[in-house]
């Protein structure tokens, strides 16, 4: 978009990235980049077709001072017939554009929180600087002594506005310590809450990475919330149906580290 290549795009290649929730871009600049590609391709573009990419533009992200800049442009009598979507738009489709960078953390640094001693959970919130593809985390939770040793319960919500929230990951039946690489089903989200079911006292709560992994998606495979058949696993088979009753996954030969996750699962 920061070429005139995109104006040689045909209809269909211009629709087809339109509709991506990762092209990621102010919706204004959006729908000035479709009204230069109609002036460009106006010989070849019937009435059907500038219906068909002027209404891939998300209007419901507009401001009214982008509205009314829409509605005035060289296009407008066009866009007046699908701007319906400001207030018509299926609350199941997609309203949000997100960014979509692989294998970049998210976070600037470290996320540190406070112990909290007691056995309350706690609730941590992380809110992105912008709404982000994901799915991975990486938290890093205290290990303790043979013993004293330390544990965390917890399970994970995401959400794009901080009014629905949706569970992505649970934990909170497992006694988990050391670090946690958590992999998600990809999805956009903004704001990331981790709220704690158990804990022991002055437990450590870091979190190190956010991110689309890109790297190594490959290696796992999600399974009722878990991570089966992936490398390393100290298990006979690559299953997570039949568990010991601690969990631990090797991340070595991924991440040639020699650290580990732990999950205590209890007695199966």
């Amino acid at each position: 978009m920061q070429t005139d290549d995109f104006l040689s795009l045909s209809s269909e290649a211009l629709h087809e990235i339109l509709k991506r929730d990762s092209f990621c871009a102010n919706e204004l600049v959006i729908f000035r980049m479709v009204c230069r590609w109609i002036n460009e391709n106006q010989i070849d573009v019937d009435p059907d077709t500038k219906i068909r990419v002027l209404s891939a533009v998300r209007y419901p992200l507009m401001s009214d001072e982008e509205l009314s800049e829409a509605r005035k442009s060289q296009v407008g009598s066009t866009v007046s017939n699908v701007i319906q979507f400001k207030n018509t738009w299926s609350p199941d489709e997609p309203k949000l554009r997100g960014q979509l960078k692989p294998d970049v953390n998210l976070i600037n640094e470290s996320q540190s929180y406070p112990p909290i001693r007691g056995n309350d959970g706690g609730t941590y919130m992380l809110t992105l600087d912008h709404p982000s593809f994901i799915n991975y985390i990486e938290l890093l939770l205290s290990d303790g002594i043979a013993t004293n040793p330390k544990f965390y319960s917890y399970y994970i919500e995401v959400s794009l506005d901080e009014r629905q929230w949706i569970n992505v990951l649970d934990h909170s039946n497992y006694n988990c310590r050391s670090i946690q690489k958590l992999w998600i089903h990809p999805r956009m989200v903004r704001y990331i809450r981790f709220v704690g079911t158990k804990r022991t006292s002055y437990v450590l709560f870091k979190i190190r990475d956010v991110s689309y992994n890109k790297r190594e998606m490959h290696m796992v495979e999600i399974v009722n919330g878990l991570v089966g058949c992936c490398f390393g696993v100290a298990m006979t088979k690559p299953t997570v149906t039949k568990l010991k009753p601690l969990l631990i996954m090797n991340i070595g030969k991924s991440l040639k580290t020699n650290l580990r996750s732990w999950h205590d699962l209890g007695r199966c």
